[in-house]
């Protein structure tokens, strides 16, 4: 929904080393030597013509902003420039019966230039955690779990990571109201999927909300 998308800092909900990493990320980003090989650049699927309105709309909805094409990341491999496309949604079409598509961000190139930031994933339960546990005759073992909706396009990024965060499309300034003869690439401003830190991130993030919530530790 309109409003929905980056209205909450990401770093309001976390603490130590993930919370200071996500304030400076120069102190992930790999040196050359230990990163993956392969390309800076991935495409953005979008049919011709309609980029404009399918990045007006993710702006519209806070997902992204306008990046000066002079501030996105480069280095002797090129420019860390990420992609976009769209998957069907099972069952779920437009009123023109057109398929519903959900947004998937290719952040491969980010990837290679960052260690992950854990955060809280060591936490998160794993199937061997439950072999010796024994039900005794008369007991129970109750297990619920919760599910925030659009919860990553909630949370908004530090801006000292959007240059590593810009898609591979441009625009010259005059057609987003912003400097003119000035080029601009579309960046992420939330915590996106596809990105290798976001699982630690949102299970410090979650754990953090449900703890001060008054949830027992």
């Amino acid at each position: 929904p309109r409003g929905h998308g980056g209205s909450i800092p990401v770093t309001r909900f976390l603490r130590g080393r993930t919370k200071h990493l996500m304030e400076n990320p120069l102190e992930s980003l790999l040196p050359l030597r230990e990163r993956n090989t392969g390309p800076m650049q991935a495409k953005v699927h979008i049919e011709k013509g309609a980029e404009m309105e399918v990045f007006e709309l993710l702006e519209e909805r806070g997902v992204i902003t306008w990046l000066p094409e002079s501030e996105v990341f480069r280095d002797e491999t090129g420019e860390c420039l990420n992609g976009l496309f769209g998957v069907v949604k099972q069952g779920k079409t437009t009123p023109a019966g057109r398929p519903v598509l959900r947004v998937i961000m290719n952040l491969v190139p980010a990837n290679r230039l960052f260690e992950v930031i854990h955060g809280d994933v060591q936490l998160l339960p794993n199937g061997t955690s439950w072999i010796p546990l024994v039900v005794s005759e008369g007991e129970e073992l109750r297990v619920s779990q919760g599910d925030m909706a659009a919860a990553f396009y909630l949370y908004s990024v530090p801006a000292t990571w959007y240059p590593y965060f810009a898609f591979n499309y441009r625009v010259q300034g005059e057609r987003i109201r912003r400097t003119a003869g000035q080029f601009y690439r579309p960046c992420c401003r939330v915590l996106p999927m596809g990105w290798n830190s976001s699982v630690g991130i949102m299970q410090q993030l979650s754990r953090e909300i449900l703890l001060t919530q008054g949830l027992p530790g």
